[in-house]
């Protein structure tokens, strides 16, 4: 498997989403990279459900990895880290109830290589596949993304020295390997520790300047957060990651 570009898709019991995730990526545009999907302990039925959809998309060059330590930064980690060790220049990431749009992966190699970017964050919006999912749901998780990713520089400009900060999601992102490994990466620490999307970023702060948003990388994601938590709740959890009381959903 001998590419510059790879994706990584940590996962934990994405049952009726992760077959989704797969034919997005087997459908993009530019072909050019591997995948390497991680599951981070997963008791339903998706790691089944992955196999399916893999076996129906033999043109996708893919790895499947356990991991058992708790938490998407141990996945997430464990991924980068295997492609980054076969020759990975560059890896992106989604997750399991994610769609990249067709034009996904080559949005990313521009960012990567045209831009020179070393940490790229993508476009989010709403899936629109989801029936149960009232319209003005997905317009709510649309707004509250734009408003977090506006306000992000500045309710986190008091996190230590650095670069500008970049809101950047775990499903839609990328970073270059050589930056990974100056960082050290994502902290392999459990859901229940800051969130890993945030502590990568403030990383990569320290050893990088290169931080930038791709508004043409664009990844449709699920709306269980916002159905779960609301806006307030949302935007609480983005800023402080902290979750609403008797509002527990483990979306690692």
């Amino acid at each position: 498997m001998n590419t510059d570009l790879w994706v990584v898709v940590p996962f934990h019991n994405e049952s009726g989403w992760i077959g989704g995730t797969v034919a997005a990526l087997a459908a993009q545009q530019d072909t050019d990279f591997c995948v390497v999907f991680v599951d981070n302990g997963s008791t339903d039925a998706s790691p089944a459900e992955l196999r399916a959809a893999l076996a129906l998309c033999p043109e996708l060059r893919a790895t499947v990895l356990d991991e058992p330590e708790k938490g998407v930064g141990a996945a997430a980690d464990t991924g980068f880290r295997l492609a980054i060790a076969t020759g990975a220049r560059w890896i992106a990431r989604t997750d399991a109830d994610c769609l990249p749009a067709p034009d996904w992966t080559a949005r990313v190699r521009h960012a990567m290589d045209a831009r020179g970017l070393e940490l790229m964050s993508g476009k989010v919006r709403a899936r629109t596949d989801d029936t149960g999912t009232p319209l003005r749901t997905r317009a709510l998780a649309a707004f509250t993304h734009e408003l977090i990713r506006f306000a992000a520089p500045r309710l986190r400009t008091n996190e230590g020295p650095g670069s500008r900060f970049v809101m950047t999601p775990g499903g839609n992102m990328a970073i270059a390997a050589a930056t990974y490994l100056a960082c050290d990466g994502y902290p392999r620490a459990s859901f229940d520790g800051e969130s890993s999307d945030k502590a990568l970023v403030n990383r990569v702060r320290q050893v990088s300047a290169r931080l930038g948003y791709e508004p043409r990388a664009l990844v449709r994601h699920s709306t269980r957060r916002v159905q779960h938590y609301g806006l307030r709740g949302t935007l609480r959890w983005y800023r402080d990651h902290v979750v609403p009381p008797r509002q527990v959903i483990d979306v690692r």
